[in-house]
């Protein structure tokens, strides 16, 4: 007897597949409307992301787009009543998406091929979610994921509390967000004191915050406007009387809205951003709107001595309506912190985000680079301060290096010529101790050098470098050898006190103490009797090293940059001036400019150190090996912790989400 075999149905088939598909979807971003921090968006619009300073102390907040957040009992209803008409009229009663807008959208993508369509759909609900998590792309994709983040918003929160919180975040123009801040923009009243007209005008401008705003375009303002309360009087939201007196109503702009000022020091909070977006992972808009709470190095007092400094405009030059640039940071000598740092000589005018000189913009060494690249390596490899080298205009395969003054004498202590800054005795020595020990000590020490930059070059600092990579290498000659990586941020934690990650170092020595011992007093002799003398502060010592680029032969000494180091036991000050974009114009015709700013700044902000001075007893004695690897082992185990909570804590938020 034969078996019959039924024959399953293509239809079915394609439809179970379809449907497998669906429900695969449809999880996926049912899981990711549930796993995002959809609970915790009334406390991200309330804080900001806060700033402390090495002391624990509050330092201001990084810049955000929120209002002044205003509960919905202080917004008057004549703005929720003409928003809830013209955004979302079933808003009280739909579960976070419109079924016939959602409809609309799709079928405006699928008829437009996936290009834009003015299908639109979005609820109060979806406009929320997409402005607070999602990209603003108009994809199927992100349609999708609005879509269940919606419905999961009108879950975990109530409706009055959606609104809320969507006023408070929607943006109004002129650098506007909320309601609250845009009453006060446009009308000068608080979000409770607004009339019908005035709520509707800003009604109107969550459309179009650029065509509908009343400062800009008050014609296309009043003409929304009105627009907006024909349809409430259609509605029957508001009576005629009242329609009459509103469309009727001037549109009178007054302004009493005060900016809330929190970024108190520009070019620090600006790089603590870019530190937390390239070290922490963590994305700019969460950086801006989650509350996190960041402790950082920050030294508020001398940062301030710093800024104040930088406010005149007569400390540096021009040339035509052109003024030159500079940058300077401070860096705390035992644990590689930064205490202070400008990244723009023009801050009060700062843009946020703006390029930082002292952490972003590279430019040629000069001479500060002689100590990494030259003399450090060749005192490890056994010269001394008094040994003799040779100060002679010589080429090495067309390469021919001179000196500043184009006089040789032969042969000069390596003393003398670290002092004075000689560039042929420079050369010299490196291409007796070997180009690549040159390399490989500026790589220990922090700079990344290329293939086709490995030449002699090196000497004179051939080599684009950063302010803060500067100040990172003289750290570890100030700090006895070791190697602490420069660093803004030392913790961040979530708004709820929930630690995400600190700063863990693990303490490198690049030379030996005694290498050490044998350059800082030459470093020393730079300030007391060489080219750093116009540099040297009044009432204490410092050691370091000054840099310069030279402009092309014809322009006497006019220099293209200008650099200056030093440190003291306690803090390490890098400052560099120059044009942004030097030609023939735009030089520094008086050697002096980078001299001056470094001293006046150490000056300014050494009362805020230790003020520890040199002293024999400044160098301490050989590091114990048991000391170094035990303290390494510390930090090791700090490591090991911060890993063990974060695991435990993943382990606990899956354990959650599936109760």
């Amino acid at each position: 007897m034969k078996k019959i075999v039924k024959k399953t149905h293509p239809i079915k088939i394609t439809f179970a597949v379809v449907l497998f598909f669906l429900v695969l979807i449809s999880s996926f971003f049912t899981f990711k409307a549930k796993t995002a921090d959809i609970k915790g968006m009334e406390t991200s619009l309330r804080l900001n992301t806060s700033v402390y300073d090495k002391d624990n102390k509050y330092a201001g907040a990084l810049l955000n787009r929120k209002g002044r957040y205003v509960n919905l009992d202080q917004i008057s209803p004549n703005i929720v009543n003409a928003v809830i008409n013209t955004e979302d009229r079933t808003f009280y009663k739909n579960p976070g998406f419109s079924v016939t807008g959602t409809a609309r959208a799709v079928l405006g993508y699928v008829v437009h091929f996936g290009h834009d369509s003015s299908g639109g759909g979005s609820t109060i609900s979806q406009q929320l979610v997409k402005n607070m998590f999602l990209t603003q792309k108009k994809t199927i994709g992100r349609k999708a994921e609005e879509l269940f983040y919606s419905v999961q918003l009108n879950k975990v929160e109530p409706k009055k509390k959606i609104l809320e919180m969507y006023l408070n975040h929607a943006y109004f123009g002129y650098g506007v967000w909320g309601v609250e801040n845009a009453s006060l923009r446009y009308f000068g009243v608080h979000a409770s004191q607004v009339s019908v007209a005035q709520g509707a005008a800003i009604c109107a401008m969550l459309a179009n915050p650029g065509l509908y705003n009343p400062i800009s375009y008050p014609d296309y303002a009043i003409k929304r406007r009105n627009v907006i309360l024909n349809s409430m009087k259609a509605n029957k939201v508001i009576n005629e009387s009242d329609y009459n007196q509103a469309v009727n109503e001037k549109s009178n702009i007054t302004n009493n809205y005060t900016p809330i000022t929190t970024y108190n020091f520009p070019s620090y909070f600006d790089a603590v951003i870019e530190e937390a977006k390239r070290d922490y992972k963590i994305s700019e808009d969460d950086l801006l709107n989650d509350g996190y709470v960041i402790y950082t190095n920050l030294n508020q007092s001398m940062q301030r001595k710093m800024e104040n400094y930088y406010s005149s405009e007569s400390i540096l030059p021009w040339a035509g309506n052109t003024q030159a640039q500079s940058a300077s940071v401070a860096v705390n000598v035992k644990t590689g912190g930064v205490e202070a740092l400008i990244g723009n000589a023009n801050d009060q005018n700062h843009l946020f985000l703006e390029l930082n000189r002292a952490t972003q913009m590279y430019r040629q060494a000069g001479s500060t680079l002689k100590p990494i690249s030259v003399y450090a390596p060749a005192l490890t490899k056994g010269y001394k301060p008094d040994s003799m080298l040779q100060d002679k205009l010589v080429s090495y395969n067309g390469y021919k290096p001179k000196n500043y003054n184009n006089s040789y004498a032969g042969s000069v202590t390596m003393n003398d010529a670290l002092t004075n800054s000689l560039n042929a005795p420079a050369v010299w020595l490196l291409n007796e101790i070997g180009l690549n020990t040159g390399v490989n000590s500026l790589n220990k020490f922090g700079f990344t050098v290329k293939e086709n930059q490995k030449d002699l070059g090196l000497a004179l600092g051939d080599l684009n470098v950063t302010p803060l990579q500067i100040a990172q290498a003289y750290q570890i000659i100030a700090n006895n050898g070791l190697k602490h990586k420069t660093h803004l941020i030392n913790r961040i934690e979530t708004s709820n006190g929930k630690e995400l990650r600190n700063f863990n170092d693990f303490s490198k020595p690049v030379i030996s103490p005694k290498v050490v011992k044998e350059l800082t007093p030459m470093l020393k002799n730079v300030f007391n009797n060489g080219t750093a003398t116009e540099a040297k502060p009044s009432n204490f010592e410092v050691a370091g090293k000054t840099g310069s680029t030279q402009t092309k032969e014809g322009q006497g000494t006019a220099t293209r940059d200008q650099w200056v180091v030093g440190y003291t036991p306690d803090i390490c000050l890098t400052t560099w001036v120059g044009y942004d974009n030097p030609n023939d114009e735009r030089v520094l015709n008086n050697s002096n400019y980078a001299n001056w700013t470094f001293k006046n700044i150490l000056e300014s902000i050494y009362s805020d150190t230790p003020q520890t001075s040199f002293s024999d007893n400044s160098f301490p004695k050989e590091r114990k090996k048991k000391d170094f690897i035990q303290s390494n082992i510390d930090l090791y185990n700090k490591g090991l912790d911060n890993l063990k909570n974060g695991v435990s804590s993943f382990y606990r938020s899956v354990i959650d989400f599936f109760k």
